[in-house]
């Protein structure tokens, strides 16, 4: 409804003078002051994204790209050297976490086996190295699993480890249980 009235002027006894010449001053806004609707922020958003699309577009026109999509410049090259770095490492990190945890698995039958010929500071040192294997093992799986997200014998590892670890759990507690009950 218009009243008639504007509703941006102000009374002269507000309206701030130049000293000088005595004219009034116009109040100079803010850009971040300026509240858009959002209508008009989405114009102003694809407006600014197709300007550096095209500014994008001239570049490559200047530096020679071809291709379908030429909004993007060709870095294929230097991320899948990346990846292949990080893949190989990533495996690496996996099979020193599969021989950490076949380890931590099975001392019990290398400690057992192996118990006759060794020192009593070896037969005390067996089971912590058991430990320790498995501890380094799954910690190995979860650096692994950071380097490559995206690996699948990462995480692969990385389900087996779950699955152990439920299996000893639900075992833990099934044993409880039947000493609970006896």
């Amino acid at each position: 409804m218009d009243t008639g009235i504007n509703e941006n002027a102000l009374p002269d006894s507000l309206v701030l003078h130049d000293p000088i010449t005595g004219e009034p001053i116009q109040k100079q806004y803010d850009e971040n002051s300026i509240v858009l609707d959002p209508l008009t922020e989405k114009q102003i958003a694809d407006q600014e994204h197709m300007l550096e699309m095209q500014r994008l577009m001239a570049q490559q026109k200047v530096a020679g790209y071809t291709g379908y999509n030429t909004a993007i410049p060709n870095t294929a090259g230097t991320v899948d050297a990346s990846l292949d770095k990080n893949k190989d490492t990533s495996r690496t990190l996996c099979f020193l976490s599969l021989a950490g945890l076949l380890i931590s698995h099975f001392w019990v039958y290398f400690y057992f086996f192996i118990i006759q010929n060794l020192s009593p500071a070896w037969i005390l040192g067996v089971p912590a190295l058991g430990g320790l294997c498995g501890i380094a093992g799954f910690i190995l799986m979860i650096v692994a699993r950071v380097k490559s997200p995206k690996y699948v014998f990462a995480k692969v590892v990385m389900w087996i480890y779950i699955v152990l670890i439920s299996l000893r759990v639900i075992g833990g507690v099934l044993i409880w249980y039947i000493f609970m009950i006896m």
